[in-house]
């Protein structure tokens, strides 16, 4: 049972993402970068306050376990409540958490608990972290942006610690009263975020501007230094991105009185005019679609057992996973992340698409002439992504349990090609958990899965079943990225990470075959940044099965190995340089604040809290477990410290 099943309901609306992307560049974690702002590459949200949350989503349809449905209140009242994350009291809803500076293409989100329905009726559940996956630049039409405003990804993972309130309002929700769950499967695709800032522009001309407003020439002086900024290296110089961090540097150079006084002139005189809407939505929104279905206790977190149609047209078509029912022969696709659209956030690219049917093959030849046709894929109706979260389902008579499917495209000019379609095997593999974080010399518990192992599970089904024990699967190492720059050098020393099986091959057993990641200490390779990343590509050991087999290119592994020991920096200035890397701690850039009494228990506490926590500190790019550690020794010789210290 997964979100490809019934029952389920689907959403949509908008997100937020903010992330604080001066934390992009590994350049800017240098010693010597990052106090001295006219080094910094800034990007497009300097200051952002690392938040992801659902905005202005809702319930838009029901599917009943029966398989008939509802997309009125009248027909059940939790159509049209809210689907949210709670917010927590002075926090963020969800944090947004790039892995490494030199992977940033598996942000996962954390700390998220997850609503629907308002306060009389509704389920609850925490988002179990999990990473996006299935990346591709769904936006075609000549120049998209160059950004993820012209991309789309998917998250799969689950709710779990469900709460559960007026269940008998909706027939929906009543099922849950009647058929208790330990959690749910949740799948959704963003896509078209706006991450193309309003600038301000400071340069002679505007001060300028500003002197004639009556800015006085003290403040004048005091700001000349952001004529020397700007987003990043080849851009123009004093264009600054989003008023965030704008009025955040001016607080830098300015005392309170000189900014209360020039505050508005400033922002309104520099601020460049022009439209940024390079999307249908506001800045740091965009769009956002999915489905929540039931889940089995022991189903995996972030893959659900089914089966996939790889694209043979990649331009614009992306994977899409399905299962087919053996019991009544339904079959549910999901194609919230697999069509193109012209621009970003428009409607499905129809012209390039085409008419879609649904087809099975027999036999070895899965060609147009040996296609049995199945139906039509009305993906063009209304409402398909933000009414049904672009899942399509029908059903099939014949039996296709081990018949490989397809989709044909017909354009108007009467071509026609598969564009989607399963390997003629039906063989389909994924890793469940695929981003990893590893501290050297720490013992990986239940407690403390982040120690100096990592078990790697890979999903093998043929047909959406489990293959047969035996099956070979063979992991590999990306081979490393060389750079003149030793913050960029990814991937060495290799022999940090090792691998067991030693010979990289691994058989399936019950349809997984388990790799075993070791690590020690990378020794500081790129020395501004603790540890080093590493990657892992997995795939079938035997030649035919992989000759015949799409892969996603985003299936592989991330790995994030810490060093060893702490920081040579001084847990002040570890805590500093966080500070100034991400807006949501920069109360740490106050020496006197952190070394008082009240901050240094707060950063405490929040450092001791689960790391799931979203109050848990940092909240993205995390500390090293040694890092961690020194910061709260320093912390508790301080108090010791204090409570030593005698009465004057």
């Amino acid at each position: 049972m997964s979100y490809l099943s019934f029952p389920r309901i689907h959403f949509s609306g908008q997100f937020k993402a903010y992330p604080a992307t001066i934390n992009n560049f590994a350049s800017n974690y240098k010693p010597s970068i990052y106090p001295n702002i006219e080094k910094v590459q800034l990007v497009w949200a300097p200051k952002g306050t690392g938040e992801i949350t659902p905005v202005g989503c809702t319930v838009t349809m029901v599917e009943y376990e029966d398989g008939s449905s509802a997309i009125s209140p009248d027909e059940d009242p939790i159509i049209g409540q809210p689907f949210f994350a709670i917010q927590n009291p002075n926090f963020i809803a969800g944090a947004l958490v790039d892995l490494d500076p030199d992977q940033q293409g598996v942000s996962e989100i954390w700390g998220m608990k997850i609503q629907i329905g308002g306060e009389d009726a509704y389920i609850r559940g925490d988002f179990a972290p999990a990473a996006f996956n299935s990346v591709w630049a769904n936006a075609k039409l000549p120049n998209p942006p160059q950004s993820s405003a012209s991309s789309s990804v998917t998250y799969q993972s689950v709710l779990t610690g469900l709460e559960t309130n007026g269940l008998e309002n909706s027939r929906f929700l009543d099922y849950f009263a009647q058929n208790p769950a330990s959690k749910l499967s949740i799948n959704f695709k963003i896509d078209a975020h706006n991450n193309n800032p309003v600038l301000y522009s400071f340069n002679k001309t505007t001060f300028q501007s500003l002197a004639s407003a009556g800015v006085t020439q003290e403040v004048l002086d005091k700001i000349e230094p952001m004529q020397h900024l700007s987003q990043q290296k080849g851009m123009t110089l004093g264009d600054i991105p989003t008023k965030d961090f704008v009025t955040f540097q001016l607080q830098q150079y300015l005392n309170k009185g000189e900014y209360n006084a020039s505050i508005d002139n400033i922002l309104q005189l520099t601020q460049v005019e022009k439209n940024h809407k390079i999307t249908p939505h506001e800045f740091a929104h965009g769009f956002m679609c999915g489905t929540v279905g039931t889940s089995t206790p022991d189903a995996p977190k972030y893959f659900v057992p089914s089966r996939m149609l790889a694209p043979l047209n990649r331009q614009f078509f992306n994977f899409a996973p399905f299962s087919v029912s053996h019991i009544n022969g339904q079959i549910s696709i999901n194609l919230s992340n697999s069509l193109a659209v012209k621009h970003p956030g428009t409607i499905l690219y129809e012209e390039a698409i085409g008419q879609l049917h649904l087809v099975h093959f027999h036999g070895e030849d899965m060609s147009i002439g040996n296609a049995i046709p199945i139906c039509e894929i009305d993906y063009m109706e209304p409402g398909f992504l933000a009414q049904r979260g672009g899942m399509f389902t029908t059903v099939v008579d014949d039996n296709i349990s081990d018949t490989p499917l397809g989709i044909i495209s017909t354009l108007s000019d009467g071509s026609q090609s598969i564009v989607l379609a399963e390997n003629k095997d039906g063989y389909y593999l994924r890793a469940n958990q695929y981003v990893f974080r590893m501290n050297p010399g720490v013992e990986t518990t239940i407690e403390n899965p982040r120690g100096n192992t990592a078990k790697v599970d890979i999903h093998v089904l043929k047909f959406g079943e489990p293959v047969p024990d035996g099956t070979q699967i063979t992991m590999a190492t990306i081979t490393s990225r060389p750079s003149k720059s030793p913050e960029r050098n990814t991937g060495v020393p290799e022999n940090a990470l090792s691998v067991s099986p030693s010979n990289g091959i691994a058989e399936t057993e019950n349809g997984i075959a388990s790799f075993i990641l070791t690590a020690s200490d990378p020794k500081n390779p790129r020395v501004a940044i603790n540890g080093q990343v590493y990657f892992k590509s997995y795939g079938f050991t035997d030649g035919t099965i992989s000759a015949g087999f799409i892969q996603d290119p985003t299936d592989f592994i991330s790995i994030q190995v810490y060093n060893l020991h702490p920081d040579i920096d001084d847990a002040i200035d570890i805590l500093n340089k966080y500070g100034y890397l991400y807006k949501i701690m920069g109360f740490l850039t106050d020496d006197q604040t952190v070394e008082g009494m009240g901050k240094r228990n707060m950063i405490k506490t929040l450092l001791q809290r689960p790391f799931s926590d979203i109050r848990h500190m940092p909240v993205t790019r995390d500390l090293s477990i040694a890092n961690r550690k020194k910061i709260i020794d320093w912390i508790d010789q301080l108090n010791s410290s204090s409570s030593q210290a005698p009465i004057a």
